[in-house]
């Protein structure tokens, strides 16, 4: 672990629709175990079930921030982050709680200038025992996935290492970083949004790494509904998009034709879970959608360039 010195402040931003009890619970957890001085932020994205009026009265020091109508995680994501007064910022699920000490070992990873994000250990609730994320992996067809999502948090050795990127749930973010790469991807709404943003630190040359000693609980699913047909529309469509837009050139000549026998190989298996409607509107959706692929593809490669002897760290 970097030897920090004084601790960076924090910024924490809670995107928030519709959840005033789990928004409850996670801001009292941050009341309870936060460093102070932590400036807590919550997005409230056009809540219709009193969100915004359990946080003025029960919240006060919150700061809060109200849109107009709902528009998705990403776009809330943004608003927090861009208005934080703090060098660093955690981007936290209304759905999640802080630990005691938590952010210590988080914070003190940013005194290495070449760290963008860092991961803490999330451990699923109400039983703890199971990992929801250590840290994201992407594997050698661009398969996106949770590192050891499911397992025991007593079975795999945890330390301190790099990883391809940190879930949104609960990620520390430098500010700075975020401001250079654009931030969430508002077109995304949610859903691989986090790997997207990962991809575009480490083509700008941020690297990522899990802080195992900084854990996070969370209620997995509670703020967003999985097996609806719009989540499934959303999700296949928008791990095609982070995967066309990132992946460097030769990389890319080299993985797309596996990618595609692997999104052929899903063809039956989303058949069977009754699952393929959705699914397969989502991935067809990404053809009406190749003029803006290619822009953003040609904007996130340049990012490469924006730190000289800096490239995609693995």
């Amino acid at each position: 672990m970097p030897n920090a010195g004084v601790l960076p402040s924090l910024s924490i931003v809670i995107p928030n629709f519709n959840q005033a009890d789990l928004l409850r619970r996670c801001l009292a957890s941050i009341e309870r175990h936060a460093p102070h001085g932590t400036e807590i932020i919550v997005v409230d994205d056009g809540s219709a079930d009193g969100s915004p009026a359990m946080v003025r009265a029960e919240f006060p020091s919150v700061r809060l921030i109200e849109l107009s109508n709902n528009r998705g995680f990403c776009t809330a994501a943004n608003a927090g982050w861009r208005s934080a007064r703090s060098p660093i910022v955690e981007l936290l699920n209304n759905d999640a709680e802080v630990t005691s000490g938590w952010a210590v070992p988080a914070l003190q990873e940013f005194a290495d200038n070449r760290v963008g994000s860092v991961a803490p250990l999330v451990r699923r609730l109400p039983f703890r025992s199971r990992i929801d994320s250590a840290g994201d992996v992407l594997d050698l067809i661009g398969v996106a996935r949770k590192r050891f999502e499911g397992r025991s948090w007593l079975s795999v050795e945890l330390c301190r290492q790099e990883v391809f990127s940190a879930s949104a749930s609960s990620a520390f973010y430098r500010r700075s970083a975020l401001q250079e790469v654009g931030g969430f991807p508002e077109e995304y709404v949610s859903y691989f949004d986090d790997v997207d943003l990962g991809y575009r630190l480490r083509l700008a040359g941020w690297s990522s790494v899990l802080a195992p000693e900084s854990q996070v609980l969370h209620w997995v699913g509670r703020s967003h509904y999985h097996a609806r047909r719009s989540t499934q529309h959303q999700v296949a469509r928008n791990s095609e998009r982070f995967f066309w837009t990132n992946v460097p050139s030769k990389e890319l000549a080299l993985k797309a034709f596996p990618r595609m026998a692997y999104i052929l190989a899903l063809l039956t298996y989303k058949g069977l879970r009754g699952e393929f409607g959705p699914w397969f509107a989502g991935k067809a959706s990404l053809l009406g959608e190749i003029p803006n692929l290619w822009t953003k593809r040609q904007w996130a490669q340049q990012l490469r360039q924006s730190r000289p002897n800096q490239g995609v760290r693995h």
